[in-house]
């Protein structure tokens, strides 16, 4: 229910009670892209905008952005970790 009053030249006329400066309003937000960005926006933004209302597009069936459309065949690490040198060292396993 808005709030009324009598006098014409106050400014507040058709302010709510509702609308103060502590009260959230609702908020929409669109995030376009599911990558790392996308993510993290989805992640954040509910944790610090109340009354959130959030939606994320993206043109992958899948979130990971770039890391879902790119693949690379044989791409590895050049440097293998300390115990994998200590496994190929006393085996032939790897």
């Amino acid at each position: 229910m808005p709030f009324v009053h009598n006098n014409p030249d106050d400014v507040s006329v058709g302010v709510s009670k509702q609308d103060t400066v502590d009260h959230a309003r609702p908020t929409k937000v669109i995030v376009i892209g599911a990558g790392i960005s996308g993510i993290l926006a989805a992640i954040r933004f509910p944790q610090r905008i109340p009354n959130l209302d959030l939606v994320v597009y993206d043109k992958n069936p899948e979130v990971g952005g770039t890391w879902f459309e790119n693949q690379y065949p044989g791409a590895a690490c050049g440097r293998s970790r300390p115990n994998e040198q200590n496994i190929e060292a006393e085996t032939d396993i790897l």
